[in-house]
């Protein structure tokens, strides 16, 4: 994907680089923008040959990715940045489907810095692709998976509950009609009859485990964002149809006053 020089995602691309310099690898374009809509910031996933100093850093290390909100132009944009190895090994190892599932889907590159990164970058949009059908069909423990639609929003529904995410029928079935021709194509390549008895379990793990993890991402994200509970609240809102403020202290002190809200959000559905 190339970005022409009226192109609104130019300056926020230019923020980017201003922010992390010569050490970006490569920025994708993800998530709802790409897929037209335009209520809503556009995601950029942004990997990198190394971290840059500073403390701001230091939890992604632990427990990527870091995740940001960066200004460019008249917009806004949704930064998560880590490194290209880390992102290429979670892809091929991780249990838990927070990067092999989003990887999957289109995500266009907005900029690479050379030839060889981007096939790096393409192999590691392949195994994801991949890892995400072949696991998705164990679900079926050996029977016969059903037709393409089928397939990909019960997909889409188990990783979505491998997160605290509430996401409607609607809007997973939305998913995939945005790229059906894309998901379509993975269905006819990989979508092949496979899995045991442990199967459903293992998604249930799966969910258990990803599930924990987006708690403390949540919680890495107090230390990250700027106003943390406004962007939880706004994110929230627009997948769930859960609409409620943070409180003043809440805002001001997040990982001291945040709980109480984030318990809130829980008990109104906004998470399952």
């Amino acid at each position: 994907m190339s970005v022409s020089s009226d192109d609104p995602l130019l300056p926020l691309l230019d923020s980017v680089h201003r922010r992390f310099g010569a050490v970006v690898d490569a920025v994708f374009l993800y998530g709802s923008w790409r897929r037209g809509r335009r209520d809503t910031m556009p995601d950029f996933y942004v990997l990198l040959r190394e971290y840059p100093s500073g403390i701001k850093y230091f939890p992604g290390r632990l427990l990527p990715p870091t995740v940001l909100v960066l200004q460019g132009g008249e917009l806004r944009a949704k930064v998560t940045v880590l490194l290209t190895s880390e992102l290429a090994r979670a892809v091929a190892s991780d249990f838990h489907p927070y990067f092999w599932a989003r990887f999957a889907q289109p995500a266009p590159l907005l900029y690479v810095r050379e030839p060889t990164v981007g096939k790096q970058c393409e192999a590691i949009r392949d195994a994801a692709a991949v890892r995400l059908t072949r696991i998705v069909a164990t679900w079926w423990q050996g029977h016969a998976v059903p037709p393409a639609a089928e397939f990909w929003q019960q997909g889409f529904t188990l990783t979505y509950g491998a997160e605290l995410r509430s996401e409607p029928p609607e809007r997973i079935a939305a998913l995939y009609a945005a790229d059906c021709a894309h998901y379509d194509t993975l269905y006819s390549r990989w979508a092949q009859p496979q899995g045991g008895a442990l199967s459903r379990l293992s998604w249930r793990l799966r969910q258990t485990v990803g599930k924990m993890l987006s708690g403390i991402r949540i919680v890495k994200a107090a230390l990250t964002f700027e106003d943390p509970l406004d962007y939880l609240a706004w994110k929230v809102g627009r997948q769930s149809g859960v609409q409620l403020e943070p409180g003043t202290l809440a805002r001001r002190w997040p990982l001291l006053f945040g709980w109480s809200y984030v318990f809130r959000l829980w008990r109104a559905g906004g998470f399952r």
